[in-house]
C-alpha cells in the first residue's frame, strides 16, 4: 500500500511539473481530435458489423 501511494504521488508530481508541455504537445498534434475520430470509426464498424 505504501509503495502504491508513493508511486501515485511521484506520478502526480511529474504530471504537475510537465502539465504545460503536455498540453502544448496535445494541442500541437491535435491528439484529442484524432483519438475521438478513431473511437467513432471503431464504433461505426462495430455497429455496421452487427
Amino acid at each position: 500500500m505504501i509503495k502504491l501511494s508513493f508511486t501515485i504521488i511521484v506520478l502526480w508530481v511529474l504530471l504537475a511539473l510537465n502539465w504545460e508541455q503536455f498540453n502544448t504537445t496535445v494541442d500541437k498534434y491535435q491528439l484529442v481530435d484524432k483519438t475521438r475520430e478513431l473511437v467513432y470509426n471503431m464504433k461505426e464498424k462495430v455497429i455496421n458489423d452487427e
